[in-house]
């Protein structure tokens, strides 16, 4: 099912799968918290940034439309880009991020790791934020 919304600022899914689409990323000002269950957010206008922790949580792939900017949450990051602009983000915690279409990725406060499978992976820049990387 589909539920179209205007004015809210926190978007908190069930226990089950959520989608959550969204044209702009400043649609939403608070957190996007999939809860339970495997959690989408699509992204479908280009030039978008997600900060994890800040803008998402607990949604386990993000697919994003064109170039776009992923950022990692304050945490020791292993990041792992296995596809053009594609790959996988974990901090630890059981909450991995699968993402898509992001060519920047910028680290968190704490150490991060890139392993990218090749080298011409991303397309955009990779930072490692504020710690060493």
């Amino acid at each position: 099912d589909t539920l179209k919304f205007i004015g809210f600022t926190t978007l908190t899914g069930g226990t089950q799968a959520d989608d959550f689409i969204l044209s702009l990323m400043d649609d939403i000002t608070g957190l996007i918290s999939g809860g339970l269950g495997d959690d989408t957010l699509t992204l479908n206008t280009t030039n978008q940034s997600v900060v994890i922790g800040t803008d998402i949580s607990s949604i386990e792939t993000v697919t994003g439309t064109g170039t776009n900017t992923l950022t990692a949450s304050n945490m020791v990051n292993t990041w792992a880009i296995n596809a053009t602009n594609q790959g996988v983000i974990n901090d630890g915690t059981i909450d991995e991020v699968n993402f898509v279409n992001f060519n920047t990725l910028t680290g968190g406060a704490l150490v991060d790791s890139f392993t990218l499978s090749l080298m011409d992976n991303i397309t955009g820049l990779i930072s490692g934020g504020a710690s060493d990387d």
